[in-house]
């Protein structure tokens, strides 16, 4: 029986009321900026909760209440210097890692119930729905991103608004965490969805079979369904040049972003 879960449906009852029972590991200052290494607890899965190692970073004199949770693409971790990009333009920056075991001494853990949440580990958990979305990669991807939410909001103090930069991967999880909790904003990079469509020029004669498992994808998973949910404004940056990103299908998705921010979202190419 088809378990076609819509982004309704699929986060309906997801539980994001534990504690984060945030822990700082160590922190230091270089360059103007202070920077903290912690980890804190994620959803419960079964098999234990998700350990989630962050780096969160300010302005060590005049740090700002605003912040940007910072999401790279899934091959990548904490990065610095990205970070400092943010934090030299006036707002402090959660950087969280969701790729999960890497050769690096810091990364965050997931519970042996859960091994295709590693990105090294994905096989077709990333690709595909083979029962529903809640067994994939991003539905475990989201959910740090939520709980990294839930860290600032509830348990770091002196914070004021909170957006979201995601890049590629990073972005479409961005596209789940907008339609979900309160953001003041949301930017994406080379990121709108239609991976079902991917290779599928949007102007060629040639579609893909579209079979259930393609349309829990396209249901659950794809950014496209997650805009109409979106609840900031947002801005879509696409490149014309990404071999991964169709931008020819980005103003689709665009174009479903909830009409209540519509008219303050922006998209560039």
């Amino acid at each position: 029986m088809s378990n076609i879960l819509t982004p309704v449906s699929l986060w309906k009852n997801f539980d994001d009321s534990l504690p984060t029972d945030a822990q700082l590991l160590s922190e230091k200052a270089s360059g103007g900026q202070r920077i903290e290494y912690l980890t804190f607890s994620g959803r419960e899965t079964g098999a234990g909760r998700v350990k989630i190692y962050a780096a969160f970073m300010s302005d060590a004199s005049a740090p700002s209440d605003d912040v940007v949770i910072l999401l790279p693409d899934s091959s990548s971790g904490v990065d610095e210097e990205l970070m400092k990009f943010f934090v030299k333009r006036g707002y402090s920056v959660l950087m969280p890692d969701y790729r999960g075991e890497w050769e690096c001494e810091n990364y965050t853990v997931y519970p042996e119930d859960i091994p295709y949440a590693n990105f090294k580990k994905c096989g077709k958990h990333r690709e595909y729905v083979e029962s529903d979305a809640v067994h994939t990669s991003w539905y475990e991807w989201v959910a740090v991103a939520r709980y990294s939410y839930n860290y600032l909001k509830k348990e770091r103090g002196g914070v004021g608004k909170i957006g979201v930069v995601g890049i590629r991967d990073g972005g479409e999880i961005a596209w789940k965490l907008a339609a979900s909790v309160e953001l003041a904003c949301m930017v994406t990079v080379c990121a709108a969805g239609w991976k079902t469509y991917a290779g599928f020029c949007k102007f060629g004669t040639q579609e893909p079979v579209l079979d259930e498992e393609r349309y829990r994808f396209i249901a659950g998973i794809d950014s496209q369904a997650y805009a109409p949910f979106v609840k900031c404004p947002v801005l879509m940056l696409c490149s014309t040049n990404d071999e991964r990103f169709d931008y020819d299908r980005a103003y689709d998705t665009f174009s479903r972003i909830n009409e209540q921010f519509a008219d303050d979202s922006v998209i560039s190419y």
